[in-house]
């Protein structure tokens, strides 16, 4: 699922989803790569994990992609690493299997509570007119997250949709009112 979600998102990323100028966040950024997609057209990207070990592949890839003068990267957890901070956009790929974690790999693919909490924490990081996009598969708690969005108050578009025959990955478009 993983090699074939992140594909997905960067193909919709590169088709004019990322407004230039822009300040983006990447939750829970991994190796990196969607802040990498997004560095071309915002002005600062700030990419988090809560994982040393992903923070540090991250900074090899900002490095190798020669992107470390627009992109950042900070260790902590969700919202944490940026307190006070807003963004026109946000990004998540986020763990989206049910289940509590039980080690730092299962924390890429379960999310525990992450959906809530992404959720709680993202209005007060969304810049006056900011939006976050989420991609989620039919094979993990879509309806979940869905659910935490909407209890948080968040208005939800589907702005993208694409059948892998084995699940379906939609792209949601997340704002605050």
């Amino acid at each position: 699922t993983l090699f074939r979600v992140t594909p997905v998102f960067l193909e919709w990323l590169r088709g004019g989803l990322v407004p230039t100028g822009s300040r983006v966040l990447d939750v829970g950024t991994g190796t990196g790569v969607l802040a990498i997609a997004a560095a071309p057209w915002a002005e600062r990207v700030i990419a988090v994990d809560s994982n040393p070990a992903a923070v540090e592949c991250a900074r090899l890839n900002i490095t190798e992609n020669s992107v470390d003068g627009s992109v950042e990267i900070r260790l902590g957890d969700l919202f944490e690493p940026v307190a006070g901070e807003r963004f026109d956009l946000v990004l998540c790929n986020p763990p989206y299997f049910p289940g509590r974690p039980a080690t730092r790999l299962e924390a890429a693919f379960r999310a525990g509570d992450f959906a809530r909490r992404f959720a709680e924490g993202l209005g007060e990081h969304l810049a006056e007119d900011g939006r976050a996009l989420v991609i989620l598969s039919s094979i993990g708690d879509e309806a979940g997250f869905l659910a935490a969005f909407s209890q948080a108050g968040l208005t939800i578009e589907t702005l993208q949709r694409r059948d892998l025959i084995s699940e379906i990955v939609s792209l949601y478009e997340l704002s605050a009112d």
